[in-house]
């Protein structure tokens, strides 16, 4: 159903969008091209295919997520100044000298200024990053400041977004869970910042238990109930008073979760 939903919602994007996106500025004096959507700003000194290919996945991915978390009940989210921007380099020397990333990055975010930077890659892009970090910067800003969300459901919104699945971090979940070695909810809750090295035993587990956990809330629960979930938490609750609001008789408290959860993939 996710599958047929999303590429209905393309076909009208890339109907929509086209008019829109397809005249480009001429290059300004600083060699970049700006090129405008409905929620992004693209600035670029790469081929129009490439960002062609950019800007209609970008925006699949934001109405995707906006009708998932029912953001399009707050006008004007993401349009015009408020629009998110994407800064895409040359190449990959380009984009490290200028960001100061490491040589493996394949892109960053700026989160308060909605600022995501890359260069054209061949590692998925658009379906692995670009969803990944436009989904973070949706639900950071959506949830604003509340201070009581944990970080597992911020990166499991994230992964669950993702278009493809990577392989590593669910080998290294399927073994957890085999040996009994599973994050448990309450250091789960207490995380607050984990580094992105995916080949960390460690890390990669817990990238993937927190896609897995919000799948379940999700695809079990409904996106509805859910939605619900992440408005309690704008609103400033916690992570169990707003369980409790949101799934009353069947997640109302973190015990709960964890312990449905384990029953769904045991």
């Amino acid at each position: 159903m996710k599958s047929i939903y999303l590429a209905l919602i393309l076909i009208v994007i890339i109907i929509a969008s086209t008019a829109s996106t397809q005249l480009a500025d001429r290059p300004g004096s600083d060699g970049w091209t700006v090129r405008k959507s409905d929620h992004f700003i693209v600035k670029y000194r790469v081929s129009d295919t490439f960002v062609d290919t950019v800007i209609r996945s970008a925006e699949l991915y934001y109405h995707t997520i906006e009708k998932e978390l029912e953001l399009d009940r707050f006008d004007r989210f993401w349009t015009w100044d408020n629009r998110c921007q994407i800064i895409i380099y040359d190449d990959q020397q380009h984009y490290c000298q200028s960001t100061g990333m490491p040589e493996w990055s394949g892109g960053c975010v700026n989160y308060e200024s909605k600022v995501i930077y890359t260069f054209p890659w061949a590692n998925h892009f658009t379906e692995t990053l670009l969803p990944h970090e436009i989904a973070h910067i949706v639900f950071r800003e959506y949830v604003k400041d509340n201070p009581q969300v944990p970080l597992w459901i911020d990166e499991g919104i994230a992964q669950y977004h993702e278009q493809s699945t990577d392989q590593q971090m669910e080998l290294f979940f399927d073994t957890a869970l085999k040996n009994n070695m599973l994050l448990p909810m309450e250091q789960l809750m207490t995380l607050g910042s984990v580094t992105h090295d995916a080949s960390d035993p460690r890390v990669a587990l817990f990238y993937a238990q927190s896609k897995s956990l919000v799948s379940f809330m999700i695809d079990r629960y409904g996106q509805k109930r859910f939605a619900e979930f992440i408005r309690q938490l704008r609103s400033g609750k916690s992570v169990e008073d707003a369980l409790r609001f949101a799934y009353p008789s069947t997640l109302s408290s973190t015990a709960m979760l964890e312990q449905k959860w384990l029953e769904s993939v045991q």
